[in-house]
Order: C-alpha cells, then structure tokens, then sequence
C-alpha cells in the first residue's frame, strides 16, 4: 500500500476552511493567513476569477415561471388524468419557493462515465431536470425546465417511485453506502484509488491506494437523506459505472466517487478530491 501523510485536517474541515478563506478574500481583497494556506487559497480564487472572466459576457436573463392552474367556470381547480396518472396545477398564488441545493453549498450529479460530464458546459440545451432524490422514502421528485423564447420555464414536477428512476440499482446501493458502514466496508474495491492535494506542494496532487482497513481515515461525509442530480440531456443506462459528483457553490470544491459494477456489485473503486 502507498504510504500517506495525513493533514493536519480532515478533508472535509479543510475544504470548510478553503471555502471560508476564499470567500473572504473575494469579498475584502485580503486576508491574513499562513503561507501555506495563502498559496492554496489563490490557486482556488485564481481559478474562479478567470471563469468569471471567460463567462463575463456568456449569459442571458431569464425568467422562470410555473403554469397557473386551470379552472371551470365555477373557479375551481381542474385535475385532470394523463395516461392513467391524476394531474394538477399549481396556482402562481400558490406556489412555494424551492431554493433547491443552494442553502447547502454543494449539489450533486450521477454520470454514467467522463464524457458525459462534458455536457454541463453546453450552453446551447433547451431542457433541464432537476431530480431530487429522496433516499429514505425512495421517491424522486423531477422539476422539469424548458426554454421557451430565451426564457426558462418550469413545464411540470413529477413524483416517481425510485424503483422507476434509470439509476434505480445505483441509487439503491447508494442508500444503503452510506447508510450501514459495514456495508460500505464491504462495498469498498481492494484497493481504491485515491486522487487528492499533495500537503507538501499546494500546486501538485498525490496518488496512492486506500484498503479497508485505512478507509476511516478517508470516508468523506456524504448525503443521506437526499441528493440532487441534474440531468443536461445524458442518457443513462444500466451500465457498469457511475461517477458520484459533490460541486460545491462557487468555491472551487468537487470530489468525485466512482464506483464500477463488480461481479454483480457495485464497488467504490476511485476517490478524487
């Protein structure tokens, strides 16, 4: 097994201390820190100062709106039945603000391999779902957007059983990864591939191999009551791979999870910070 040096931090209080260093530094200009971590702190504000730089013309104002409820003559809402399933709609009066992942600081995306991940970048897409998957009561609510002359529009929410969702099998062995550590234990490739930042060069990563018997010192903090995935157009299959991505908010974080169907199994394989 490579050997590893530990920092002085866990992975996910390290991130915490990034985030709030480089959140204060766009805000104020300046902050007061160590060497070491100023170094890491303007490689994460460089990076996101030159997307915005490159992205400072590539946008569009957009509205959402949601559909306004259909009414009889009498003003009572009309529900409908479209292929067997009751419909409604909501009335603009009515409708709840969804803040979605935003008040958490990260969200969350399922990628069948690489090139997939590709897709977010297209600015050219007419359709998005948002799936917020709720992993106890194994639902998956699907928040469907089009764009409609320049805007983007909220056409319809849907409720679904997980059982029924294209990553059905994943998101099933995801319930229960993070939900029963002997099982995660269990579901851990030998060895996993571990990606991250090298603690003795800020400007370089490191790469060995974790075993189950180390894993508690790398197991990073994941969902488990819900997650989001936003779906740009990728196609799902049932195939042997899936990339678990964490992105925080405009901090610069990601990690990233790749678990591969195994003998029948899905087994965490790679782990990148």
């Amino acid at each position: 097994m490579a050997k590893y040096r530990k920092l002085s931090r866990t992975s996910s209080q390290r991130k915490a201390l990034l985030r709030g260093q480089v959140t204060q530094l766009l805000v104020n200009g300046k902050i007061v820190t160590t060497e070491a971590k100023a170094k890491e702190v303007r490689k994460i504000a460089e990076g996101l100062i030159a997307l915005a730089v490159k992205e400072k013309d590539n946008f569009e104002e957009v509205t959402v709106t949601a559909k306004v409820a259909r009414k009889d003559k009498d003003g009572k809402r009309v529900k409908e039945v479209v292929d067997g399933k009751k419909v409604s709609y909501i009335q603009k009066s009515k409708w709840k603000m969804e803040h979605f992942f935003m008040n958490q600081g990260y969200y969350t995306l399922i990628f069948d391999n690489t090139r997939q991940m590709n897709v977010v970048k297209d600015t050219s897409i007419n359709n998005v779902v948002v799936e917020k998957v709720y992993l106890k009561r194994k639902k998956v609510k699907k928040y469907m957007f089009e764009r409609q002359n320049g805007q983007w529009v909220l056409e319809s929410i849907q409720t679904n059983a997980m059982y029924q969702n294209t990553n059905a099998s994943f998101l099933a062995f995801y319930q229960r990864f993070v939900t029963d550590s002997a099982f995660q234990v269990e579901s851990l490739n030998n060895p996993v591939v571990f990606t991250g930042p090298d603690p003795d060069d800020d400007f370089s990563t490191m790469t060995g191999e974790i075993d189950p018997g180390t894993w508690p010192a790398f197991a990073p903090e994941l969902p488990a009551d819900f997650i989001y995935n936003i779906m740009y157009g990728q196609k799902y299959t049932e195939g042997r791979q899936k990339i678990f991505v964490m992105r925080g908010i405009a901090n610069g974080m990601e990690m990233q999870l790749t678990f591969k169907r195994i003998g029948g199994n899905w087994k965490l394989t790679k782990l990148s910070e």
